[in-house]
């Protein structure tokens, strides 16, 4: 455990990755209901991508979708690379320059903000900088918009990173994901019995709490993790990740927070993502005219 802060989501990214259509698997009725779709990863389908467009030697230790699943972004294993690969859904793998020793992009590739080990900071474009307590997580949505930073036990501060320092308090909180859809943000914590999760709305009078709402671990409590592993934020479904100790298999859950139904999916082998096209195969099967390059490990 880092002593001087975490960054949250990154805690599975070295699980890698794969394309399995989960609509293949009992969940054609969710595919319907919104525009993105659930997709796994496996290592060798990323590894087999990576070798097609000519970086099969490009180290890796994190790999994230963008705010509106139309990216995978491919973060180099060493800080040294100060680049991402960035695989889109139009075919085209592209490089992108990052900031600091973790770096957090909009939808637009433009970072917003990174992290800073020699510092132990969070900085903002504006400069604001923030330290998080001892034992302190932090992160920043998908689509670069809102973050959130524990500056102190039990309790998380979210925000605008544009406005880092209009910061709305969540007291007894303990934030580990993070999720934006217009003025909306969603919190989850990593449960236990539960996840529990704060809907933060933002006005023109500033933030609110909009509601909180528990998910039940569907099997009761155990000492294994139960986590937010994705969310698609327009039909309002959370994929969940149940993780028992082998030789016990893990499994996957849908909440709708609509209906407040959870229902099992399946095994959770690798890493799931929505999605709103399978962008692997997207990017296997585009010419490539000018290859990104990479830094070699």
């Amino acid at each position: 455990m880092m002593a001087f802060g975490h960054p949250a989501n990154t805690a599975a990214a070295t699980l890698a990755i794969a394309v399995w259509l989960l609509a293949g698997s009992g969940c054609q009725s969710h595919k319907a209901k919104a525009a993105l779709n659930l997709f796994v990863y496996s290592q060798s389908d990323i590894r087999r991508c990576l070798r097609r467009i000519g970086c099969a030697t490009f180290e890796y230790d994190r790999v994230e979708r963008n705010g509106d699943g139309t990216q995978l972004r491919i973060w180099g294993s060493s800080c040294a690379s100060k680049s991402v690969l960035v695989l889109r859904l139009d075919g085209r793998a592209v490089t992108t320059p990052t900031v600091g020793d973790l770096s957090y992009l909009n939808d637009a590739g433009d970072v917003v903000a990174w992290y800073d080990f020699g510092h132990r900071a969070m900085i903002f474009r504006d400069r604001t900088a923030f330290r998080p307590w001892e034992f302190g997580f932090f992160g920043v949505d998908r689509g670069g918009r809102y973050f959130f930073v524990q500056l102190e036990p039990r309790v998380t501060s979210v925000g605008p990173v544009d406005r880092p320092k209009n910061l709305f308090r969540i007291s007894d909180f303990e934030a580990r994901e993070i999720f934006a859809s217009g003025n909306r943000v969603y919190l989850f914590e990593m449960g236990g019995p539960a996840v529990r999760c704060a809907v933060v709305e933002e006005s023109q009078m500033g933030f609110s709490l909009a509601a909180e709402i528990t998910i039940p671990r569907p099997g009761g409590s155990a000492p294994t993790p139960y986590y937010v592993e994705d969310m698609d934020t327009r039909s309002g479904r959370v994929l969940l990740r149940d993780v028992f100790d082998k030789p016990f298999p893990s499994y996957w859950y849908l909440f709708d927070f609509n209906t407040r139904r959870i229902e099992k999916i399946g095994r959770a082998k690798h890493r799931a993502f929505f999605l709103l096209g399978d962008v692997l195969r997207a990017v296997e099967t585009y010419p490539q005219e000018n290859p990104p390059k990479v830094r070699p490990p």
